[in-house]
């Protein structure tokens, strides 16, 4: 791999790294929203949309980590 590619590589990895963490700390309050909201309430339609949220966000940082995997395996 060339010099160029694999700066190119390295940029990259490291910008979808803050991503997945700025997306972990997203995670984190909306974690902390839905553990705050009552049992009743999280069993409410704003709980379940919460909860959905939270998986989403999962799947976008799963994404994210895989991202980086794949990139790494390239270096």
């Amino acid at each position: 791999m060339n010099r160029n590619r694999r700066e190119a590589f390295i940029d990259l990895r490291n910008r979808i790294e803050g991503l997945k963490d700025e997306l972990d700390a997203l995670k984190d309050e909306q974690q902390e929203y839905f553990d705050n909201m009552t049992e009743s309430l999280q069993e409410e339609e704003k709980g379940q949309a919460a909860e959905e949220t939270l998986g989403n966000l999962q799947s976008a940082i799963d994404s994210l980590n895989s991202a980086i995997n794949n990139l790494d395996q390239i270096e």
